[in-house]
């Protein structure tokens, strides 16, 4: 089987329900982001250092292709488990962190500094998933899930840096 099928050359592609739609809409837009997300996770999964966060990353990198399925029209669903799942989560690895009393900047050992970046991105995955929402019904564990992915991304590269002994850079005023 070929790579290319030469049929987005018009500036139109397929979703999996067969919808033919512009490259520039707000569908396509939700779904870059979403690879884009997908691909730093792989990243850090190929790091290896830390494997319970290779694991996790991994984890979320199949969710995500629910997730993209879903909003092509796929059968597969992010139901409120997923998300009940990285709350549990969340508040497992808090537990460890320090308490935070101000803004952290983004960065500290590799692992965790890709875990910000791809934070970042997932933030711009949910407001084109929300632009999406504007013009066709999209499930709200989707929106939630997308929500919640960051603040589980955010605390994650926390846990990365106390796991290697890497100090956060506080903002200061």
């Amino acid at each position: 089987m070929k790579i290319y099928t030469k049929a987005g050359d018009s500036g139109k592609t397929k979703t999996l329900d067969g919808e033919k739609i512009l490259k520039s809409s707000s569908k396509i837009g939700a779904f870059g982001a979403i690879d884009e997300l997908n691909s730093i996770l792989g990243i850090i999964v190929a790091q290896k250092s830390l494997k319970e966060v290779s694991w996790v990353c991994l984890r979320i990198q199949t969710e995500l292709f629910v997730l993209g399925g879903q909003l092509a029209g796929g059968k597969r669903k992010i139901s409120k488990s997923f998300i009940t799942r990285l709350e549990r989560e969340i508040d497992k690895w808090q537990k460890n962190l320090p308490k935070l009393v101000t803004f952290i900047i983004p960065g500290g050992s590799l692992v965790a500094s890709y875990l910000h970046l791809a934070r970042t991105v997932c933030r711009r995955a949910e407001i084109e998933t929300v632009k999406l929402s504007d013009k066709e019904k999209v499930d709200k564990n989707v929106l939630a899930y997308l929500n919640r992915l960051s603040d589980w991304l955010f605390t994650l590269a926390r846990a990365a840096n106390k796991l290697e002994g890497v100090k956060e850079n506080l903002w200061r005023k």
